[in-house]
């Protein structure tokens, strides 16, 4: 760090200010002589007392200190501050007469410092035995002489008024007519308060309060000798339909027939059917519509390279076991163990955990009595032409769901089959729909054609993909901000122009012509412009005189990419667009005063001057016959549009 260049000043010196410091180059700017610089200390004023009777703590704002500022800001009014306990054994009880309560903070027990922190006066505590200071209420004390619900009133700001009690007639009872259930809240039973809070009418309960043996076994649905579920009076089914608000409507009934387990169906396939006739890997081909193959076997395992270990091999030959001991030390051979059978009668699996198999160990894991397994069953659904695994009342997990919902029993989805609804070729989704008319049986509209998606844009000459409206993304994007639809610009392959200006040229994006590079302007970034000058002046000229770059290059190529009235080719010069000064005399262009194109010279040199002469003087056959029937207009009348 570099000091200041006047003698004896040792601050540092200012950067751009000629090896002065601050001080110092202060005094060259205002003109003064440098002399040193004066030391100032600073000592803070003595602060007032704070303006608080009786408070001699040092004021900090406002002329308060800090503690009664902090009272000022909540809006308490100022109180005295309770004085610092001198150092010594904490006190253990509060300090407000007859108060038994253990201390919390600054001498005082919580309810008392919760008083004094919000700047109230200090309650005397009343006795366990004084009932509530509420003139008609008997109950006990809990704060505040007051008993629980009084208190919650006078903490809520409410005016204290009488406590409701439960009911008049029975304390313990439902008030809805012939419910005898207990009381849970608003005076209602726990089923009758939650059809309150769900905004639903009151309706009794379907419970049949008879003892168990004077319930009916079945279920009192005309017809149905389903048994009845709990003290309902009703089956699954039907009281399934009862929660849903539904007509109670017969269930469907079955006569459960199963037949054994067979084979696949797949010639060779040795593994057990599952569905449909097929084992769980080639009904899965099915599924994904794939062609029925073979299904793949698992490779024999190398056994353990040690003598007499007939594991199989994990890592570097050997088994995990002698890979642990060759890490450790020599092999050596395995104690043989014998699998243990669980120790539950009448099971023969082999134990895993605390002498009992997987299965039982889960139970007892789970707090449960220990209790036979289930063996599995070998017939398939009882339903009508269906081939699933039967897992209850003989039915498949399909129908059994579509039982116990009350609806009619129909057939499951069948994979590959056509949608059910005339005239759509759509593969079944649900209940025999596709998934289009599935939704629209849900939402309860009527069942109508689905509208085949568009593959392609409406706009003329356009081939992207459809996305909305019957256009693609980029001329939908052009309708829903309010444009004039026109065509997309075609994207260009980096990789192909990449090539291109390796071999000192470039396309044109409008005209696709192939130029040398140095015919295109160059972009700050140093890459070519995408136009070639004369396309770069069609696409400027056509905003300035109000008309479409399309017309522009209809209009070059009627007059052969030569000059409306010399008739040379241009080269690679700009076009200049020549209009009828007298039609538009501003700066905004109408568009049908454009009359053709012309080179510089026919521009500048000729019609520039040629106009300004009296009718009398224009002699020239070549420019007349120009300014009589311009090529725009001919191109107009041909009914080609702009």
């Amino acid at each position: 760090m570099t000091l200041c260049d006047f003698e004896g000043c040792t601050r540092p010196a200012r950067a751009k200010s000629g090896g002065l410091c601050a001080g110092h180059y202060t005094q060259r700017n205002m003109g003064q002589p440098l002399r040193p610089l004066r030391h100032v200390r600073r000592t803070a004023p003595a602060k007032a007392p704070c303006s608080f009777s009786s408070c001699e703590n040092p004021s900090r704002s406002l002329g308060l200190c800090g503690g009664h500022y902090a009272q000022a800001r909540a809006s308490k009014p100022l109180i005295p501050l309770r004085t610092r306990r001198p150092n010594g054994p904490a006190p253990t009880g509060c300090e407000v007469p007859d108060c038994t309560r253990t201390h919390h903070a600054s001498g005082l027990c919580r309810p008392h410092h919760r008083e004094h922190a919000g700047g109230e006066e200090l309650h005397a505590p009343a006795p366990d035995s004084v009932n509530c200071r509420f003139t008609p209420c008997a109950g006990k004390v809990v704060a505040r002489g007051l008993c629980n619900g009084h208190y919650n009133q006078e903490t809520a700001g409410k005016p204290l008024t009488e406590l409701r009690e439960r009911s008049l007639s029975n304390p313990a009872a439902c008030t809805y007519t012939g419910c005898s259930r207990p009381y849970h809240a608003k005076q209602l039973c726990a089923a009758h308060y939650t059809q309150l809070w769900r905004n639903e009418p009151l309706r009794p309960l379907l419970l049949d309060d008879r003892p168990a043996d004077q319930r009916p076994e079945h279920c009192t649905f005309s017809g149905c000798t389903h048994p009845c579920k709990g003290r309902s009076g009703l089956c699954n089914g039907h009281y399934t339909q009862v929660q849903r608000g539904q007509s109670l409507r017969p269930l469907g009934t079955f006569t459960p027939t199963g037949t054994r387990r067979e084979l696949c169906a797949f010639p060779g396939c040795d593994k057990p059917s599952k569905s449909k006739q097929w084992c769980t890997g080639h009904y899965t081909q099915t599924l994904r519509g794939q062609e029925l193959r073979p299904l793949r076997t698992k490779q024999a395992e190398s056994p353990c390279s040690f003598e007499t270990c007939p594991r199989p091999a994990r890592t570097a030959g050997l088994c995990g076991s002698h890979y642990s001991q060759s890490r450790r030390g020599p092999l050596k051979p395995l104690p043989a163990k014998a699998p243990s059978p669980c120790s539950y009668e009448e099971c023969g699996l082999p134990a895993e955990a605390r002498g009992l198999c997987s299965a039982h160990y889960s139970q007892n894991r789970l707090g449960r009595s220990l209790a036979p397994l289930k063996k599995p069953g070998g017939r398939d659904c009882s339903f009508p032409r269906c081939d699933k695994y039967a897992t209850t009342r003989g039915w498949c997990p399909g129908h059994y769901t579509q039982y116990r919902q009350g609806r009619e029993l129909r057939p499951l989805h069948i994979p590959g089959q056509p949608c059910t609804f005339d005239g759509c070729d759509k593969l079944q989704d649900a209940r025999g729909w596709c998934r289009a008319h599935y939704t629209q049986s849900q939402r309860g509209t009527e069942m109508r054609p689905v509208q085949q998606p568009k593959t392609g844009c409406d706009f003329p000459g356009c081939d992207r993909p459809h996305l909305g409206q019957g256009l693609c993304r980029a001329h939908y994007t052009q309708r829903r901000k309010g444009r004039v639809l026109h065509p997309v610009r075609s994207t260009r392959d980096p990789r192909y122009l990449a090539e291109l200006r390796a071999q000192d040229t470039s396309e044109c994006r409008a005209c696709t012509k192939i130029l040398p590079i140095e015919t295109f302007r160059v972009r700050r970034d140093g890459l070519p412009q995408p136009y070639c000058p004369s396309c770069a002046s069609l696409r400027s000229q056509s905003k300035k005189f109000n008309v479409t770059v399309e017309f522009l290059v209809r209009l070059a190529e009627r007059q052969e990419e030569l000059c409306g009235i010399c008739r040379t080719n241009k080269g690679q010069a700009a076009w200049h667009l020549d209009h009828d000064h007298s039609c538009c005399p501003g700066d905004t262009r109408c568009g049908t005063c454009v009359r053709g194109l012309l080179c510089h010279a026919c521009n500048t040199r000729g019609l520039a001057w040629y106009e300004q002469l009296p009718s009398h003087l224009r002699t020239f056959q070549l420019l007349n016959d120009y300014l009589d029937n311009p090529p725009a207009h001919i191109l107009q009348s041909t009914d080609e549009a702009l």
